[in-house]
């Protein structure tokens, strides 16, 4: 399809919210699975609907309109801002002021499945069909719950959709579920119950990915950031930067969130200064600006291959976060799980985790805390692939659990 039809179709269901009726999936169809792609577009259809669809496109209007009335001290001073502000205040249709948003703030601030509802193309087809199929499957299991208001919130909505295909594929390999089962600690349960003739087995699900509203307010700051810093530094240099731990925490409200963008000139001078430093003095690799940000500097090779000090990973301060997020991730699920029952966790981690070490520290908090892990029975890793981590000192194997083999199934 050509880039005109594609936009044609974009704007009418960016307009109407009514994005299943510009069709644009049935270009996909086999006719021999007409009735499952149907039945899949139906139930995604009342989920995610046009109110849906209109309430994600005019919330990133209304922020983008805040944030030209809370920065307009920046807006002035650059000639972009200025002119794509009077542009938003012309336009008539939500659709042109929605275009117009991305532009100004760099992202678009809205849910992980808005995009694909509209983005055309065979892998969108086919993820979608298989979303409304997971759902129709635990819907008929009668195993939803709260699924679905989780599944349209951005906050909930990568566990959700985690916990979803777990349910409908366990589901499909015929095996019972419980959601929610006790767990015999007070009033705590843990995610689900599984189990296939003699076998039971408990999981707690854990899924890192989850998008907020303050990691959105920290892209949208580090996107501004980092441009005003790239535009001054020599084309022969190549830059990764971050915001500092402290003022991520500022963006976590929004007075500091206002204070941050009021002083983005500040930032930017003191980081451009401590970048022209390490320039001269050819320091590459990993530098830090206390208080305000960390980043990786290194000099592009000619032929434009490799370059010295080369980036060899995100910056320390995401992979510490996602660090801690894994042992909360940890804690909680002996927490949550039965005593006296094998019990897993599954956890489905960000791609810049490295999963070896996460695996290396597993083991050795399970041979120093023997009786605190004795029910957590091994720990699946989803990353680039499955890997399991087994608890030697636990006090049941479940390795050759049905279950357990079935999982790893998942990733072929």
């Amino acid at each position: 399809m050509n880039m005109s039809k594609f936009l044609e179709r974009y704007n009418i269901a960016l307009e109407t919210g009514e994005w299943w009726n510009i069709q644009w999936w049935k270009d996909y169809y086999d006719d021999q699975k007409r009735e499952e792609i149907e039945d899949s577009f139906e139930v995604l259809k009342v989920i995610f609907d046009a109110k849906w669809v209109n309430d994600q496109r005019d919330r990133v209007i209304t922020m983008t309109k805040e944030w030209l009335r809370n920065n307009e001290d920046i807006v002035k001073k650059n000639n972009e801002l200025s002119y794509l502000k009077e542009e938003l205040e012309k336009v008539l249709k939500p659709s042109e002021a929605y275009q117009i948003c991305g532009s100004i703030l760099g992202y678009y601030p809205v849910h992980p499945l808005f995009n694909d509802l509209f983005a055309e193309g065979k892998s969108y087809f086919e993820f979608l069909v298989a979303l409304g199929s997971d759902l129709l499957d635990v819907g008929e299991a009668d195993l939803m719950g709260d699924l679905y208001n989780r599944l349209k919130d951005t906050n909930n909505y990568e566990g959700a959709y985690f916990e979803l295909r777990i349910l409908a594929y366990l589901k499909r390999r015929g095996f019972s579920i419980q959601r929610h089962p006790p767990s015999g600690i007070g009033k705590k349960k843990c995610d689900i119950r599984v189990s296939k003739g003699s076998e039971v087995l408990f999981v707690e699900l854990k899924n890192l990915l989850k998008p907020s509203e303050v990691n959105n307010n920290i892209s949208s700051i580090s996107y501004k950031l980092f441009h005003e810093v790239i535009s001054e530094i020599p084309g022969s240099y190549m830059l990764h930067l971050e915001l500092s731990e402290i003022l991520c925490e500022k963006a976590k409200t929004k007075k500091g969130q206002r204070n941050l963008w009021s002083s983005i000139p500040m930032i930017v001078q003191q980081i451009k200064e401590h970048i022209a430093k390490r320039i001269n003095n050819g320091e590459w690799g990993c530098h830090t600006v206390h208080g305000l940000a960390e980043y990786h500097l290194y000099q592009r090779q000619r032929g434009g291959l490799g370059g010295q000090g080369r980036f060899t990973g995100l910056p320390l301060l995401q992979q510490a976060e996602a660090d801690k997020m894994f042992r909360n991730a940890v804690r909680d699920a002996v927490n949550q799980l039965p005593q006296d029952k094998p019990g897993i966790l599954m956890v489905e981690l960000p791609f810049f985790i490295d999963s070896y070490m996460i695996g290396c520290g597993l083991s050795s908090r399970f041979k120093k805390n023997k009786q605190k892990y004795k029910h957590l029975s091994a720990v699946i890793l989803m990353h680039n692939r499955m890997e399991l981590v087994r608890n030697s000192y636990a006090v049941q194997d479940v390795t050759n659990y049905a279950a357990i083999r079935d999982i790893f199934m998942l990733s072929g």
